[in-house]
């Protein structure tokens, strides 16, 4: 997955253009079907050459047909309903692409009686799905993996405060204190100039606390993830200090930054931050997932124990490949997932019965993208492994670690 140098915050379409996609609204979106009703999901990048982009449309349209076509779950009348949803999508990408916005990719999810539009800053893989339910893997993905920085770069009488969320920086307050008293330097034996000094170091105190307090209503308002302070060491130091204990942990970075950074600059310097955290984020995942493989065994790997643990609500921590999909199985009845390699092959429908409740069972497109829906709606935490693919494929392509045996 890749940032575009010029990618805007994650917003839904039209008139709630500037609310951003959080996983409550994901959740809403991801609510279990109460009917076997089609949905259809559909992702195409913005930017490029329109005409290139219509090409892709007109494939992925085309690929949408043949998968209404395949599902042996729909009878003619739901058919007749995934089309129109698929035209649908079609029309709403089409205008998105004659609006001409920035690079990016346009997501959206067709059913009978709503339409959900995304745009999302980031480059995802074009593609179509037609299910019970939306596919939303991608957008959880991007929501694990470009989570929100505060970034705070300070000197003695600044604190500029910035927010990052998928690759781009923009300045939230620019706190200058002008309130400097000054003080003589002159007075008995030098004491004048001792005040002088504690002055100076009182002011620089207030200064740090006071954007210390400033990031912490921002915070309120809408919380960050992780911290990044930058500036003289010095300073960066002082306003650590100052900071309120809900920041705890969340400093991942101190750099040493000119206060007059250009916004472009600290964009860069803020996006190999992220990716180094997220490396070393999921080092430690790994680490932690294998020390409970040779430990107190709170961990699964693969599919057939990780769907089963999932499906009995055991998972804690989901931990997916970024990117991967993988055909399966689910039960209509139960929700059970398995994977079956014949799927992959065979072009006929075949009827093949849930391990548990023994009820036919249909094919689904991306058994990952179902689990990760389960996991969210089961309270579990997702992670999307970007950095360390060789080594989760290592364990099955896909793990946990569980809340109990």
């Amino acid at each position: 997955m890749t940032l575009p140098a010029d990618s805007g915050l994650l917003s839904l379409s039209g008139e709630d253009m500037d609310r951003l996609v959080d996983q409550e609204r994901l959740a809403a979106l991801l609510v279990p079907p109460t009917s076997e009703e089609p949905v259809v999901s559909l992702y195409i990048a913005t930017d490029g050459n329109t005409s290139e982009r219509r090409l892709v449309l007109k494939n992925l349209v085309k690929q949408g047909e043949e998968l209404i076509r395949k599902d042996t779950g729909f009878d003619d009348e739901r058919r007749k309903r995934a089309q129109s949803e698929l035209e649908r999508l079609r029309d709403a990408a089409d205008e998105a692409l004659d609006r001409g916005h920035a690079s990016g990719t346009f997501c959206a999810f067709a059913r009978a009686d709503k339409l959900d539009m995304f745009l999302v800053p980031v480059e995802l893989k074009a593609r179509v799905f037609v299910d019970r339910t939306p596919y939303t893997s991608p957008l959880e993905a991007v929501l694990e993996q470009y989570e929100r920085y505060a970034v705070i770069v300070v000197d003695h009488r600044h604190g500029k405060i910035y927010e990052g969320f998928l690759g781009k920086v923009e300045l939230v307050e620019d706190v200058v204190d002008t309130s400097t008293k000054r003080v003589s330097r002159a007075g008995f034996h030098g004491l004048e100039e001792t005040r002088k000094n504690h002055h100076a170091e009182y002011t620089v105190h207030r200064h740090m606390q006071h954007v210390a307090d400033r990031l912490f209503a921002h915070h309120k308002r809408r919380a960050f993830d992780q911290l990044i302070l930058g500036g003289h060491l010095d300073s960066v130091a002082k306003l650590e200090h100052c900071l309120h204990s809900y920041f705890a942990g969340r400093v991942v970075a101190r750099e040493v930054m000119a206060h007059d950074i250009s916004q472009n600059d600290l964009r860069k310097r803020v996006v190999e931050i992220e990716k180094q955290v997220e490396a070393q984020k999921e080092k430690e995942l790994l680490k932690t997932l294998n020390d409970h493989l040779g430990g107190d065994l709170l961990a699964t790997t693969g599919f057939d124990e990780t769907l089963r643990a999932l499906y009995y609500g055991k998972v804690a921590t989901l931990v997916v490949e970024d990117g991967a999909t993988r055909r399966g199985r689910e039960c209509p009845e139960c929700r059970f997932l398995f994977p079956r390699p014949e799927d992959e092959r065979e072009t006929t429908p075949t009827l093949v019965p849930c391990p548990l409740c023994q009820r036919p069972t249909r094919a689904v497109p991306d058994i990952i993208d179902e689990a990760v829906e389960l996991a969210i709606l089961s309270g579990a935490k997702v992670e999307h492994v970007s950095f360390a693919k060789d080594e989760l494929r290592g364990l099955g392509g896909i793990a946990s670690i569980l809340r109990f045996r």
